[in-house]
C-alpha cells in the first residue's frame, strides 16, 4: 500500500496543504521499529534504493509504504491502514468515529447543453434556482449495506452488554407512544408512570437485599441542575423507598436534591466538579474536557480553581501536542510538563476570553507565560482572521452562483462600500425564508477570503447561530440588560 506521490514533487496531491503532507509522508527511513516518547510507533523502514515502485512517473520507496496487513489486503481487496494502538485515547477516537453518520450524498443529473444563464442585452439574466433542493439532506445506501439490512442481519453489538441507568425527576419521566394512538389510550394504559428509575425504589421495598445497592455508574451533567445533583444522592443512598427519602436528610425533608446535597456534606467542597471532570474523561476528547473545565469556571462556584485545575490538566492537554504537532508541520515535536502546561493553559484562555473572560478573574489560577499572552491578546481581531482563505474562497464561489438577482445587487452594493471605503449602512428587509441568510453568509465568505475583518452581529440568538462566528449584539457590544438613561456598554479597551 503506497501513499503518493505528493510533497515538492506534486503539490496539487489532495493531501497537501500549506505545502506539506497532512499525512506526514515520506516518513524517515528507519533500521529498526521504536517507540518515541509520546508512544507512537517509528516504524522500520529500510534504506535500500535499488528497490521502489512508480507512480505517476514517479519512483515511491519505503518511505512511502502505509502501514497495512497483507491478509485483510487479500481479504477485503480494499487499502486498509493497520496501525498499533499504542494508547486508551485511541478508544475515544474509535467510539467518535462509528457515530459520525452514515455516508451522504447530493446528486443531479442534468443536460449539458443547457445553459446556466441567458444574456439579455448588457444583464444576465440566470436560471431560477431551487432553494429547497440545495438544502436537501440525503442519506448514500450501497447496495451491499441494503441487502444487509433486507436480511436483518446484526448491524453492531456491544460486549459486555451496556445497560444505561436513566433517572428522572418526581412525575417528570419520558413516555415514547405511537402517535396515531388514542391519548386517552395512552394515559390508561397499565404501569405508564414506573420507570427502571421507579423499579429500583420498588425494588427496596420488596427485597430486603436490594437496600444494600446503589443506583451507580450512569452519566449525567452538572448543567443539568436538579437532575445532576440527584445522581450525587442515589450514588450513595441505599435502601430508599420514594423521593421523600431521598429528600430526606436526618427526619428534615429538603423542597431540592440540590439542599439535600448540602445537608449530607457532599457539596462542601469542589468533589462535585472534580467527580464532573473524572467521568467524561473516560470518553471525551481533550478539546471536550476543556470547553467543560472553562463552562464549570464560569457557571458553577468553584471554591478553588487552582486545587481543580492540578485534579485534571493532563486530561485537558490530552490532544495539546498532536494541535502543536499540525499547527508547526513537525511530527517529531517533543514537549515536557511545564510546556504542555503553559500550552493548555493559552487554550483555556482562549476559551475564556470569548467570553470575555481570563484565568486572572480566577483566584489562584496559573497564567500563560507572558509571550504566549501576546498572541491571544487582540481576541476579537485573532478570532476574525482565524479563517482558511482558500477554504473561504470555494464556499463563497459556490454560494454566489446561486444568488437571485435582488441578492446580487445587495451584494454588489456592499462590496462596493467596502472596497472604496464609503462607510454606508445598508437596511435589507424581507420575509422569512426569502434568502437573506444566504446573502449575508456570500458576502462574510467573500470578505474574508480577501482577508477582511468581519464580525457578524444579530439581535436574537437563533439569527446569530445562523451566521459563521455569529454573536448577539448583547454579547459582543455588552449591551446591559437593563437599559437605563446612564447605561453604558461595558467594552474593554484593547479588545478590538
Amino acid at each position: 500500500m503506497i501513499h503518493g506521490p505528493c510533497g515538492d514533487s506534486r503539490k496539487s496531491s489532495p493531501c497537501m496543504e500549506k505545502g506539506k503532507c497532512t499525512k506526514n509522508f515520506p516518513k524517515p527511513f528507519a533500521q529498526e521499529t521504536s517507540i518515541d516518547k509520546s508512544g507512537f510507533v517509528i516504524y522500520r523502514r529500510r534504506d535500500d534504493g535499488s528497490k521502489f515502485v512508480e507512480k505517476c512517473a514517479m519512483k515511491l520507496d519505503n518511505r512511502n509504504v502505509v502501514p497495512h496487513n497483507l491478509s485483510l489486503l487479500r481479504k477485503y481487496k480494499a487499502h486498509i491502514n493497520v496501525e498499533w494502538c499504542c494508547k486508551t485515547s485511541a478508544i475515544k477516537y474509535l467510539f467518535k468515529y462509528i457515530t459520525k453518520g452514515v455516508d451522504k450524498a447530493t446528486i443531479a443529473i442534468e443536460n449539458s447543453k443547457k445553459e446556466s444563464k441567458k444574456i439579455s442585452g448588457d444583464k444576465s439574466e440566470k436560471q431560477p434556482i431551487n432553494e429547497i433542493n440545495e438544502y436537501l439532506d440525503c442519506r448514500f445506501l450501497s447496495a451491499c449495506e441494503a441487502a444487509w439490512r433486507l436480511f436483518g442481519f446484526p448491524v453492531h453489538y456491544n460486549e459486555p452488554a451496556v445497560i444505561k441507568l436513566t433517572i428522572h425527576l418526581p412525575g417528570q419521566h419520558r413516555l415514547m407512544f405511537d402517535g396515531k394512538t388514542d391519548l386517552r389510550t395512552i394515559l390508561s394504559t397499565e404501569d405508564i408512570e414506573r420507570t427502571m428509575f421507579t423499579a429500583w425504589m420498588e425494588a427496596n421495598v420488596l427485597y430486603e437485599e436490594a437496600r444494600s445497592l446503589t443506583f451507580v455508574e450512569f452519566p449525567t451533567s452538572p448543567a443539568a441542575g436538579e437532575l445532576y445533583y440527584l445522581r450525587i444522592l442515589v450514588n450513595i443512598l441505599r435502601g430508599p423507598t420514594s423521593f421523600k427519602d431521598i429528600y430526606s436528610v436526618g427526619g428534615v425533608t429538603y423542597e431540592k436534591f440540590q439542599q439535600a446535597c448540602y445537608a449530607r456534606g457532599l457539596l462542601d467542597d469542589d468533589k462535585e466538579w472534580h467527580d464532573a471532570l473524572d467521568e467524561p474523561s473516560q470518553w471525551a476528547s481533550g478539546s471536550q474536557m476543556r470547553k467543560l473545565f472553562v463552562t464549570i469556571l464560569l457557571y458553577c462556584q468553584v471554591a478553588d480553581p487552582l486545587s481543580l485545575w492540578k485534579h485534571v490538566w493532563k486530561h485537558l492537554a490530552e490532544d495539546i501536542l498532536y494541535k502543536k504537532e499540525k499547527e508547526q508541520t513537525f511530527t517529531a515535536l517533543n514537549l515536557n510538563e511545564a510546556q504542555l502546561q503553559q500550552y493548555t493553559l493559552m487554550e483555556v484562555e482562549k476559551l475564556l476570553k470569548q467570553n470575555d473572560k481570563s484565568l486572572a478573574d480566577f483566584a489562584g489560577m496559573p497564567l500563560p507565560d507572558k509571550t504566549i499572552l501576546r498572541d491571544i491578546n487582540n481576541t476579537v481581531l485573532r478570532q476574525e482572521l482565524n479563517f482558511d482563505k482558500d477554504k473561504e474562497k470555494k464556499e463563497h464561489d459556490r454560494m454566489f452562483d446561486l444568488l437571485n438577482v435582488d441578492q446580487e445587487n445587495v451584494y454588489v452594493a456592499v462590496l462596493e462600500s467596502v472596497e472604496k471605503k464609503l462607510g454606508k449602512l445598508f437596511f435589507v428587509y424581507g420575509p422569512g425564508g426569502t434568502g437573506k441568510t444566504f446573502m449575508y453568509k456570500t458576502i462574510i465568505a467573500k470578505l474574508r477570503s480577501i482577508g477582511k475583518v468581519v464580525i457578524p452581529v444579530a439581535s436574537a440568538g437563533i439569527a446569530a447561530l445562523l451566521l459563521p462566528g455569529g454573536r448577539t449584539a448583547h454579547s459582543r457590544f455588552k449591551i446591559p440588560l437593563s437599559v437605563g438613561e446612564e447605561t453604558i456598554c461595558d467594552i474593554k479597551g484593547g479588545l478590538c
